[in-house]
């Protein structure tokens, strides 16, 4: 711990994924009173990969997320901090910001490459184990020959000889 102008940089001996360290700063707001907030640096480096924190599943991932560890979210300075804390609770207080961090982490495995390649990597075989026996599965095929060039991640025809079983490209 160092002491900087507006309080104290506490270095964490946890990094982040790219391997720069987990660095929190305590903030003083009054008399023995401090915020304890992170360095700014980690939702914008998962903003950057695709992976926005702001609206939809991963923004309500976020949300139950800072509410589960009673922090609050500034998204002009891009920082996560606690609420204002007494000194004596800034070790309590920090330890809660640092497990969120930790935790944020994670978000990277829901990048939208990583999602896109796991459906990729999942898709086709549950659609075999689903269909096969009922259905014929074709893979990057076309859906109709007169459009051959646009190909499907997975054509599904019913034995039956319906076109109801043609499922089309998902991006």
């Amino acid at each position: 711990m160092r002491r900087v102008p507006r309080g104290f940089a506490i270095t964490t001996p946890y990094t982040y994924e790219d391997g720069d360290p987990i660095i929190l700063y305590a903030v003083k707001v009054g008399d023995k009173v401090y915020q304890i907030e992170d360095a700014g640096v980690q939702i914008p480096s998962l903003e950057a990969c695709g992976v926005g924190v702001s609206e939809g599943t991963r923004g309500d991932a976020f949300t139950s997320l800072l509410n589960e560890y009673g922090l609050q979210f500034d998204d002009k300075a891009m920082v996560v901090r606690t609420a204002k804390t007494p000194e004596q609770e800034m070790g309590e207080a920090a330890i809660r910001l640092l497990a969120f961090l930790l935790r944020l982490q994670d978000f990277m495995l829901l990048t939208p490459d990583r999602i896109r390649q796991t459906w990729h990597e999942d898709a086709p075989q549950s659609l075999h184990m689903t269909f096969d026996g009922i259905a014929n599965v074709k893979e990057h095929a076309p859906v109709m020959p007169e459009i051959g060039a646009i190909p499907a991640d997975a054509v599904i025809n019913f034995h039956t000889g319906g076109a109801a079983g043609r499922l089309f490209r998902h991006d």
